[in-house]
Parts: C-alpha cells; sequence; structure tokens
C-alpha cells in the first residue's frame, strides 16, 4: 500500500486508519510498509495483547484499545479537528474528565466520537453506530424499537438522542436534541437481560 494511493478527501475511516498507521510506522518514509516495520507495528500491538504491562499502569489489552482508539479517531478525524468537539455541550451522563484515561471503553469511545456528531440529525444514532462497528466490532448494536445505541458487555447501558425542554407528558415540541447516556431499564435490556 502507498501513501499516495489514498484520497483523504474520499477515504473511509478504515482507510484512513490504514494511512495514520503507514504514516507513523513507516520509519524510511518511502510509502511502502517493509517487513520490518510492519513487524514492529505488530509487536507494539500484539506485544500488550498477551499481557505484558506498559506504563501508566494500564494492562496489555487496555494499552492496545487506547492505542487502536487513538489511531482510530485521529484517522477519522474525531479527535482532530474543531469540529469534533462541536456539540460537547449537548451531551448528558458523561465525565468529560474521564476521555482520556478511558480511552478504549465503548462508552467513552462512542463519546468521543459523538462529541462530533449533530444530535440534531435524524440519522446521528446510525452514523454513531457505524463508527463504533469499525472501531469496536460487535460491541454495540442498535435498539430494534427505539434505535438507541445498546452498549453491550461492561458499559453497562445505552446510548440515545434525547428531546430538549420537552413538557412531562410530551405535549410541546422539543427545541433540538441531546445525546443522553442511560442504565439499562425494562425497555432497553442488556444483553443478557439487565434491567439495571
Amino acid at each position: 500500500m502507498s501513501v499516495t494511493s489514498i484520497n483523504p478527501s474520499t477515504a473511509t475511516p478504515v482507510q484512513s486508519l490504514g494511512r495514520t498507521i503507514l504514516q507513523e510506522f513507516d520509519v524510511n518514509k518511502d510509502g511502502q510498509f517493509s517487513y520490518d516495520e510492519f513487524s514492529n507495528f505488530l509487536d507494539g500491538l500484539v506485544r500488550p495483547m498477551i499481557g505484558q504491562q506498559v506504563a501508566a499502569g494500564r494492562t496489555g489489552s487496555e494499552a492496545s484499545a487506547a492505542t487502536a482508539t487513538s489511531l482510530f479517531l485521529t484517522a477519522s478525524g474525531a479527535s482532530s479537528s474543531a469540529s469534533a468537539t462541536a456539540f460537547r455541550d449537548r451531551m448528558h451522563g458523561f465525565n468529560f474528565d474521564r476521555f482520556e484515561s478511558t480511552k478504549g471503553s465503548t462508552k467513552y469511545d462512542a463519546a468521543i466520537i459523538m462529541q462530533g456528531i449533530d444530535p440534531n440529525d435524524p440519522d446521528a444514532t446510525q452514523k454513531l453506530f457505524q463508527q463504533m462497528q469499525i472501531l469496536h466490532p460487535g460491541a454495540s448494536s442498535l435498539h430494534a424499537v427505539h434505535g438507541d445505541l445498546m452498549l453491550n458487555g461492561a458499559a453497562d447501558g445505552y446510548i440515545g438522542r434525547r428531546p430538549l425542554d420537552r413538557s412531562e407528558n410530551w405535549d410541546n415540541a422539543p427545541s433540538g436534541y441531546v445525546w443522553q447516556w442511560m442504565a439499562y431499564n425494562d425497555s432497553h435490556l442488556g444483553p443478557n437481560g439487565e434491567n439495571t
């Protein structure tokens, strides 16, 4: 794969991730991934996965997930532009101080992505789901009835678009939408039937 073979303006998130990885690990900057360069990349990716400890007290799998998240978010533009945080003020149920320390977790990786997706867009949850499928394949799904993003596993909840300033009986039009983190409940059961 050559760095110049991917047009950055039309690249898919996976192609952008490949470009970012190549640029990071192409030591001699020849636009090619040599055997040694690819081996170094794999060593950096696999070593943490097999349980070797890394800096900052993270276990191998945590560090590997955080590295993969960082590369993906950089490649997709979700962490590198002003628009990447344009909708942070429309996010409820998240601790913004934890964004960096919890990178690699499904809840906060979703939060990092969705801070750049307008919750007023009717397709916002679908866009978030598509990005999460690339970053964490199979770790999320869309609720069959409500269309919310269900986070499977240790996340214990889901994310949805919710109307802003709606009356208790919903007889007024919303003044926009926000992203909202919510715990599993009777209408949004977890993957093993959890409702709390």
